[in-house]
């Protein structure tokens, strides 16, 4: 059933990837453009600058770091977490 659904989906989604790389205005620009804008303000990224290497691997580093301490406090906190229907313990 998933292989349908990902096949059904891939070539619409596909597209929409694809204008989305090309600049080319989309139907969720309308929803999703404030709410990037909004992340840029916060983030304080500038659209219109280009990203050296020195600033990509920075940025990959650093959302690596921030995302391990994420999983990994959900690991700690994983007894006390809701909807956990099997009662799993937290791992130490």
């Amino acid at each position: 059933m998933k292989l349908i659904i990902f096949t059904a989906t891939t070539p619409s989604l596909g597209k929409y990837i694809d204008r989305v790389f090309l600049g080319e205005k989309t139907l969720l620009d309308s929803v999703l453009s404030p709410l990037e804008r909004i992340i840029f303000v916060v983030s304080g990224v500038r659209s219109e600058d280009e990203m050296t290497g020195l600033q990509y691997a920075k940025a990959v580093l650093y959302s690596n770091l921030v995302m391990g301490i994420l999983v990994c406090s959900i690991l700690m906190t994983q007894g006390l977490l809701a909807l956990n229907p099997t009662e799993l313990k937290s791992t130490s």
